[in-house]
């Protein structure tokens, strides 16, 4: 298999999620989360790993955002986390 066979971005994801309305009628949260992944081949048995998220929440008190596997939330209504890593296979 060629060093560069396991190059690519994939992974994306694009996911919109609606609260239902409560008993008062009373708008709900919905939640837009847009993501992506990239895998970079450097040699043999290292590669460079890249990925990015993106979050919006809306319609409802509790407007912030929250990446699961982030630092914290945010305080505003949109979060954005990036990662980079390397990985070497031994």
């Amino acid at each position: 298999m060629p060093d560069n066979a396991r190059d690519g971005c994939g992974g994306d994801v694009h996911v919109h999620e609606e609260a239902c309305r409560n008993a008062a009628g009373s708008a709900a949260p919905s939640w837009l989360t847009v993501g992506l992944m990239c895998d970079y081949s450097l040699s043999k048995r290292t590669d460079l790993y890249v990925q990015g998220v993106y979050r919006q929440v809306s319609g409802s008190a509790l407007d912030f955002a929250a990446i699961p596997g982030a630092a914290g939330s945010s305080s505003s209504s949109s979060q954005i986390a990036a990662r980079v890593a390397v990985m070497h296979l031994f």
